[in-house]
């Protein structure tokens, strides 16, 4: 059991580390506005979303193996971490199945990450990403659409978390331990995820019909 913490633990370690990395301005407000666009649209632009998974998941572990190997080669690592995330986007979009089997990973794995300084059980990260991912094959409509509104507004989220401390009004730290802030960022990220999951599916019924008018 300790060596799955391990495993759970470290990515989340460097996860923190890339959320606290130093950031500009311009390009919270940018991250923001991908945020946005997930979390309402995420639905519509559904192959974007899967390409960037995975890049994403197969850039993050490559470089986690990778760097365990290569510690005197930083650059060399980046770039084959950067290669084989492409890899991963492409074979997600060419292989959609897969590709929604990811989405729900991720999706899962997001409210592991909130729900994982309440709980403190780092298991938590692998069964809710196994789950959303199991659940991605039986309800994949729904599952596209609460994993792109969760992924969404998480981010945007961050990126007002991250704008409020750049500047100066609130100050986070490694552990940012539960608080009335955390709290009203959690309320935040489901009120949001909610009304981002209510647009979506009021568009992707629509959808349909409109579709069927044209023709």
């Amino acid at each position: 059991m300790s060596y799955l913490n391990f495993c759970l633990i470290k990515p989340v370690d460097i996860f923190q580390q890339i959320l606290n990395f130093p950031i500009h301005l311009s390009t919270i407000f940018l991250v923001m506005l991908l945020g946005f666009l997930i979390c309402f649209t995420g639905y519509r632009i559904v192959y974007w979303i899967i390409g960037l998974c995975g890049f994403c998941i197969l850039s993050s572990s490559s470089f986690l193996l990778l760097e365990g190997y290569a510690t005197h080669l930083f650059p060399l690592t980046i770039a084959l971490s950067f290669f084989l995330g492409i890899l991963g986007s492409l074979f997600a979009i060419f292989f959609y199945k897969s590709g929604i089997f990811l989405l729900g990973v991720i999706g899962g794995f997001s409210f592991g990450i909130v729900l994982l300084p309440v709980m403190n059980i780092p298991i938590i990260l692998l069964i809710s990403g196994i789950l959303g991912g199991i659940l991605s094959f039986v309800i994949e409509k729904i599952i596209i659409v609460v994993a792109t509104s969760s992924i969404g507004s998480l981010i945007v989220v961050w990126a007002i978390v991250r704008l409020l401390e750049l500047i100066g009004i609130l100050s986070i730290t490694p552990d940012f331990e539960p608080s009335y802030f955390r709290m009203i960022s959690m309320l935040t990220w489901l009120g949001l995820g909610l009304l981002g999951c209510a647009i979506q599916y009021k568009y992707s019924k629509s959808t349909p019909k409109k579709r069927n008018e044209t023709l």
